[in-house]
């Protein structure tokens, strides 16, 4: 165990609802958060439009890389530009679902990742 807890950790262990990853990182490719208050504040609102936003695009990004795949004369690199494309979006996809699966987890309505009992038999 370690001696000290960060400031992320800190919030954590003292309070019920965690910071909120942001949908950036920081120019040193870090992740960004946003400490819980008011969710209709102006961080809040600017982070939900760019979570719509990124969600919108990576639907986008899918329909042309389903195009490209189905064009079986699609040179290397188209098959590149789109694989490089879907990446990009998948990255930014999944930060938003971990950010809401982590306010999910926060208010209670889902069980953290950690105290899932992931040895339960299948029902028969």
């Amino acid at each position: 165990m370690k001696d000290s807890l960060n400031a992320f950790e800190l919030h954590r262990a003292t309070n019920s609802a965690g910071p909120r990853r942001l949908p950036w990182d920081n120019p040193d490719g870090k992740p960004c958060f946003l400490w819980p208050g008011d969710s209709s504040g102006l961080m809040s609102l600017i982070a939900n439009h760019v979570e719509a936003a990124q969600t919108h695009i990576g639907t986008a990004v899918l329909q042309e890389a389903k195009k490209v795949l189905a064009d079986h004369q699609a040179d290397a690199h188209a098959l590149r530009a789109a694989l490089a494309a879907t990446a990009q979006s998948l990255e930014e996809v999944l930060r938003v679902a971990e950010s809401r699966g982590d306010r999910l987890c926060d208010a209670g309505a889902l069980p953290m990742a950690e105290d899932a009992d992931d040895t339960q038999e299948a029902p028969e």
